[in-house]
């Protein structure tokens, strides 16, 4: 695609399509770097490059038609297919039966996760606590719970190296002053069955006097003050 656009402006052709494929282009480029880097950002890179996919796909098609053509005499099964196959309404009906097929199961696949696996968790968050846990775990309660402030999710360049190195020691290492961060009032674990490195934490929030785990949660663990 970038060499496409290169020619094209080496070569002052005019091309309607040119515009707009340099201005997705731009916009999309640093995305895609910082893609390499951070994963969120392929949700931003990937709707500003599907069009020029797109369109980079129906040139090749349409360039492998004018080659094929025309279709000698004689010729074979897949010769005579080929033409068929790199012309548009071929690839309209593929897209459309695509959809019809995906579509079902893509509804389907996104219904199961309409509400997250620690649901029972958040409702069981007392209003307005602090809370500390594991980054998967922070991330639904920001999107569930808005009044409840964590002290740090997976975003580690919007925290920082810092805390999330303090973070590592807090989890992993339980090498703190404290068990939790200063100023906690509930943590919120996955449960150490799923990351067994939690499992030294998990023992000691349960040994202390200061903590209380919360019955009836699935998927994580829940402790609030003793009292």
């Amino acid at each position: 695609i970038l060499a496409w656009c290169a020619r094209t402006l080496w070569r002052r052709r005019l091309d309607p399509r040119l515009p707009l494929t340099l201005a997705l282009l731009v916009t999309a480029v640093p995305y895609v770097l910082a893609a390499q880097i951070y994963l969120r950002f392929v949700l931003i890179a990937a709707p500003l490059l599907a069009p020029v996919a797109a369109a980079a796909f129906t040139s090749i098609v349409d360039w492998a038609h004018a080659r094929a053509a025309p279709v000698p005499d004689g010729a074979g099964y897949l010769r005579r297919r080929f033409d068929e196959w790199t012309t548009d309404g071929f690839w309209r009906v593929v897209a459309w039966g695509l959809l019809v097929v995906i579509a079902p199961l893509a509804l389907f696949a996104g219904s199961r996760h309409a509400e997250p696996a620690t649901q029972s968790v958040n409702d069981l968050l007392p209003a307005g606590c602090r809370e500390f846990g594991t980054t998967s775990e922070a991330a639904s309660i920001i999107l569930m719970r808005p009044d409840v402030m964590v002290w740090f999710d997976s975003r580690a360049d919007y925290w920082g190296r810092a805390r999330n190195l303090l973070a590592d020691e807090y989890l992993y290492e339980v090498n703190q002053p404290t068990l939790v961060p200063p100023g906690t009032t509930c943590v919120v674990l996955m449960d150490d069955r799923t990351d067994p490195g939690l499992s030294r934490l998990t023992a000691a929030l349960d040994a202390s006097p200061d903590w209380r785990r919360v019955p009836g949660t699935t998927a994580a663990n829940l402790w609030v003050p003793a009292r």
